[in-house]
């Protein structure tokens, strides 16, 4: 279930303070002693330890689009589709990176959105057996929640050059979360789109999309001197989701879940090493989940009736982020 209004509020407190936190553990790192490791996926030079890593917390300015669908269960026509709107989103986490060994590198990241951004959520209806809508509405959606997630393993081969090539195999979960407020809206009711007016500036709509993707990739690395590139590319046909809508106003839940979801993403990233121990970043990176079908449950909280279609849901996503980087390597 979504929190109430003051819930992301706390949420976010707790990030910055853990931000704060992680920043202060690793600026205390940097009079210990270090080892030199390429920060993506290149060549390591072992100097005192056996275990070499680096870590770069960075800011991403994230934007996009998730969608959700709903449609009917004996004739297979789309009936609804809510657009939530990602926009002006910023978000502060961090990568850590380990090498083990000379076969393999570990690679964790992990994201949390800090603000509330600037989109909008778009709900339109085919409520009347044609191929245009009946009904549309717009409101401003608030983010809630949001979070990323990545684990993966990287099987690094190296070449004398700075080149480096390396097969990797991972594991991405996202979760967003968004409420509306206010708007407008046209219905047809009782004729054709002849009533339309505002919302008051209340949420009527609580919706949260979960993503989890187990993945292939491969990514491609280079380095000359001070400066090093890299770019990968990972997918999966093996991905689900899961979402839950709330109504506030009539008091009934949708929960929907998609198995065997396809999944691409792709990114670069651009770096410079100031010394041996600190480097920088700049990078790209996007993400689509493709719209799949799946089982709907619909949940009347006035009657407790539950009904389920075992193909009335549809859930993607599709996102870009750029971000800043600063690293450090022990």
């Amino acid at each position: 279930m979504l929190q109430s209004k003051t819930g992301p509020m706390g949420r976010r407190k707790i990030i910055r303070q853990s931000f704060l936190i992680l920043l202060a553990v690793f600026f205390g790192k940097l009079s210990s002693e270090a080892w030199a490791i390429h920060p993506g996926m290149g060549t390591v030079e072992v100097e005192n330890s056996a275990i070499p890593m680096s870590f770069h917390p960075s800011i991403e300015y994230l934007w996009g689009e998730s969608s959700e669908y709903v449609y009917r269960s004996n004739t297979g026509r789309k009936i609804s589709q809510l657009d939530w709107e990602l926009k002006d989103i910023v978000l502060i986490g961090g990568t850590v990176k380990i090498r083990p060994a000379s076969w393999l590198q570990i690679n964790f990241g992990i994201w949390a959105a800090v603000n509330e951004g600037n989109g909008y959520m778009v709900d339109r209806d085919w409520l009347r057996g044609n191929l245009e809508w009946s009904h549309w509405s717009r409101s401003q959606a608030i983010i809630d929640k949001g979070y990323i997630f990545d684990l993966n393993a990287g099987f690094p081969f190296d070449f004398s050059n700075g080149f480096t090539l390396s097969p990797m195999i991972g594991f991405k979960f996202d979760n967003w979360g968004w409420s509306d407020r206010g708007g407008e809206y046209i219905y047809s009711n009782p004729g054709w789109r002849d009533d339309s007016g505002q919302f008051t500036d209340e949420t009527a709509i609580c919706y949260e999309q979960q993503f989890f993707a187990p993945y292939l990739g491969l990514n491609i690395g280079f380095s000359k001197k001070k400066f090093f590139f890299n770019t990968y590319v990972k997918g999966s046909f093996w991905a689900w989701s899961r979402d839950e809508d709330q109504h506030l106003v009539t008091n009934v839940t949708y929960e929907g879940q998609v198995n065997n979801q396809n999944y691409i993403g792709a990114g670069l990233e651009l770096g410079y090493h100031f010394n041996r121990r600190f480097y920088m970043l700049i990078g790209y990176d996007y993400q689509r989940f493709f719209e799949t079908r799946g089982g709907l449950k619909e949940i009347d909280g006035n009657t407790n009736k539950v009904d389920y279609s075992s193909d009335g849901a549809g859930i993607s996503h599709l996102s870009n982020a750029i971000f800043f980087a600063l690293g450090y390597q022990f």
